[in-house]
């Protein structure tokens, strides 16, 4: 009973999740008559197909509007923050995990705090460094103005994961003869590199977070074209 149960909440939580797809779904393929219906025609079922489905949405967006364009600026502008956030994050959160004294902690709040600076404060001085640059309508704007949040929130996300590593695996690796460079590029990123998925997972996720979404419309509206 308790498995019947179990399969039950299971088959519910996947309802609850995969139903703002299916309504993503059954809207993109609805004609617009089914569509925009008042909410005092009880005959009208809005979760299913009341006419036949249609591909004009579909098109409309990629016959007369410039949606693969975006989608491909979208992509490269993450390939880039992604390529530039692991690049400085992972040897920042494993220096700072495995810096000896009080001093590693308290440079590890301090980057972590840089991350809970409201970005609106910074979106001025921000507009001055990419006029300065001469990056104005280009998206190396945002490729230079997002890892300034992505960098200090995964760097406090390797930081955690190095300090779950036991330091024993790498103290036997110089007792075996390694010096402590040869320990930092050969042994280290094998320690580390399941945790890398999990940190380039939250790069994709935090430019399109609901908290910052409108910020990120704003950003990209201000200095891409």
């Amino acid at each position: 009973m308790k498995r019947v149960g179990l399969y039950v909440a299971a088959l519910g939580f996947m309802a609850f999740a995969g139903f703002p797809f299916y309504w993503m779904f059954i809207t993109a393929f609805k004609q617009n008559r089914d569509l925009y219906v008042g909410a005092f025609d009880t005959r009208h079922v809005p979760w299913i197909f009341n006419d036949p489905p249609t591909f004009e949405h579909v098109r409309l967006l990629f016959g007369q509007t410039d949606f693969l364009r975006w989608v491909a600026n979208t992509l490269l502008v993450i390939v880039a923050v992604v390529i530039i956030t692991v690049v400085l994050a992972v040897p920042a959160g494993y220096s700072l995990a495995r810096l000896a004294g009080r001093w590693g902690g308290r440079l590890g709040m301090g980057i972590f705090f840089t991350y809970l600076i409201p970005p609106t404060l910074l979106f001025i001085p921000f507009s001055r460094v990419v006029a300065l640059l001469g990056l104005q309508n280009s998206l190396g704007a945002l490729i230079l103005v997002y890892p300034t949040i992505t960098v200090p929130f995964c760097t406090w996300l390797v930081m955690g994961f190095v300090r779950s590593v036991p330091w024993d695996i790498e103290e036997q690796a110089m007792i075996d003869g390694y010096s402590r460079l040869a320990v930092i590029l050969r042994i280290a990123p094998r320690l580390i590199l399941p945790g890398w998925p999990l940190h380039c997972s939250q790069v994709f996720r935090l430019p399109s977070c609901i908290t910052s979404s409108w910020i990120d419309s704003f950003r990209a509206s201000r200095w891409v074209p």
